[in-house]
């Protein structure tokens, strides 16, 4: 009976162990500039479902501009950068076949094309004298 109990508790317990593993996929990568190749510090980076663009979860890079996300299911995500002065980019991830770590690499943003153009201001200043005032 002992044999059979610890039988049961030792299939019950390797069958419960997929289960919490599935959250365990770490999404990492860096924020790179396309013409200095300077890492963009402080970033937004968000997790977004991918049919109804929710907002899973979201972080600030680094100084580096690197990324970590941890704690992830084994499913599909949009990931949202977004940086002032940049162009927001999404990327399409699916970690459905990931292993433990997956590693996006350098993930380069291209600034925004608009430039100000200066403003000058010319000034006309008229002055009149009056001869009849104190």
């Amino acid at each position: 009976m002992k044999k059979i109990f610890q039988a049961l508790l030792i299939f019950n317990l390797l069958s419960i162990t997929p289960i919490f593993c599935q959250n365990n996929i770490i999404l990492s990568g860096i924020l790179i500039d396309t013409l200095s190749s300077e890492p963009l510090s402080f970033a937004a980076v968000s997790l977004q479902k991918p049919s109804t663009k929710t907002l899973i979860t979201g972080q600030i890079s680094d100084e580096k501009g690197s990324f970590k996300f941890e704690s992830l299911a084994k499913e599909s995500f949009i990931i949202k950068v977004e940086y002032i002065g940049y162009q927001t980019k999404y990327i399409e991830v699916s970690l459905e076949n990931a292993n433990s770590v997956l590693d996006l690499g350098a993930i380069k943003l291209a600034p925004l094309s608009q430039l100000l153009e200066a403003v000058t201001h010319n000034e006309t200043i008229l002055v009149f004298i009056c001869p009849i005032c104190p």
